[in-house]
C-alpha cells in the first residue's frame, strides 16, 4: 500500500518525451514518463516471436526468478567485466541477426530523443572492452521485491556508467495483461542509509524501506514505454500472464545520452 506522506514530486506522470520532462525525471521531480503507443503491435509481435525462438537464462541471485535474454552489468563484478563485454558482443550479434527486419525500440527511442529533445545518444562504451549491451528482453511474472537500479552504487568503477549522476530505466512493454503486473514507483530515493534494509542473501530490500511513502502505480499496456528514475525504490507486482519487456538504462553524459543494460 502507498502512504500519504510528504511528496517530493511536483508533478504527476507525464505523457510526452520532452527535454524538460526528462530533466525533471533525472532530478526526481516527477515519477515517470508514460508513452502509451511507443511501438506498434506489429513490432511488439515480431519481438515476442524472437524471444520465443531463443534460449533464455535467469538473473543471477534474484528471487523470484526472472527470465531474460541479454547480459546485465548488475550480474557482474568489476573484476568480471571482461565476461560481461564478451556476452554483450555475443548477444548483440545474435539480436542483430534475429531482429534484422525489426527496428529495435532502442533505435526508436534514440530517434525520438534527437527529434523531440535535441539530444544525440549512443550505447555506452569501455575504452578497452568496447560497447555495453542495451536492450535486455525480460519476462517478469512472479514480481520483484522493492529495489533500485543505480550503477554508481551497484557497479562502481565501470567506465562511463559507474559515474553517472542520475539513471533512468526504460521499459518497452511487449506482452502484458490488463490485470496485475503493475509497476509501483515510490517517492523515495536510495541513499546509503537505506542499506540497512537490504536483504543479506538475496536481491532487494525489505518493505520497511518504503513504508508510508507515496507512490505511483502504473498499469502498462502492450506497445507502451515507461521511463522512470531507477534510483527511486520500485517494484513489479506478480501477474498470472507473461509480462515481457525490452529494457535498458539511460543517463546524461557530457551533454549526450548513453544507454546500457
Amino acid at each position: 500500500m502507498c502512504g500519504d506522506s510528504t511528496r517530493k514530486w511536483n508533478r504527476g506522470i507525464q505523457n510526452e518525451l520532452t527535454r524538460n520532462n526528462i530533466l525533471d525525471l533525472a532530478l526526481g521531480n516527477i515519477p515517470a514518463i508514460y508513452i502509451r503507443y511507443f511501438i506498434n503491435e506489429a513490432t511488439a509481435a515480431s519481438i515476442r516471436q524472437v524471444y520465443s525462438s531463443l534460449a533464455h537464462g535467469y538473473y543471477k541471485d534474484v528471487i523470484p526468478k526472472i527470465k531474460k535474454i541479454g547480459p546485465t552489468v548488475f550480474e557482474h563484478t568489476f573484476a568480471d567485466r571482461e565476461r560481461y563485454f564478451a556476452e554483450a558482443r555475443e548477444t548483440g550479434e545474435l539480436f542483430s541477426s534475429a531482429m534484422k527486419d525489426i527496428v529495435p525500440p532502442l533505435r526508436i527511442f534514440q530517434r525520438n530523443l534527437q527529434e523531440q529533445c535535441g539530444w544525440r545518444s549512443q550505447v555506452a562504451s569501455d575504452h578497452v572492452f568496447g560497447e555495453y549491451f542495451a536492450g535486455t528482453l525480460r519476462s517478469i511474472e512472479e514480481g520483484t521485491p522493492v529495489h533500485i537500479d543505480f550503477a554508481p552504487h551497484e557497479s562502481p568503477g565501470w567506465e562511463m556508467i559507474g559515474f553517472v549522476e542520475s539513471q533512468l530505466a526504460a521499459n518497452v512493454y511487449l506482452d502484458v495483461t490488463s490485470e496485475h503486473g503493475d509497476l509501483v514507483i515510490y517517492d523515495k530515493f536510495w541513499t546509503p542509509d537505506e542499506e540497512r534494509y537490504r536483504f543479506k542473501n538475496r536481491f532487494g530490500y525489505d518493505d520497511a524501506t518504503v513504508r508510508g511513502k507515496s507512490c505511483e502505480v502504473i498499469k502498462p499496456t502492450s506497445g507502451s514505454m515507461v521511463l522512470f528514475n531507477s534510483r527511486f525504490f520500485h517494484r513489479v507486482e506478480a501477474t498470472w500472464q507473461r509480462r515481457l519487456t525490452y529494457s535498458f538504462f539511460c543517463a546524461l553524459h557530457d551533454g549526450n545520452v548513453i544507454h546500457w543494460s
